[in-house]
């Protein structure tokens, strides 16, 4: 089974915060809606 982490926090920043804090792991990052329209798709 693998985790699957919603990446919708307040700022990128802590997003890919969390991204590195993950790293290595086996996982899926979905983008979050907020996250999408804030960010656009370039994140």
């Amino acid at each position: 089974m693998q985790l699957c982490v919603a990446l919708d926090l307040e700022k990128k920043e802590d997003n890919l915060s969390l991204l590195q804090e993950l790293k290595g792991l086996d996982l899926w990052a979905k983008v979050g809606l907020r996250s999408f329209i804030r960010d656009g798709a370039v994140f």
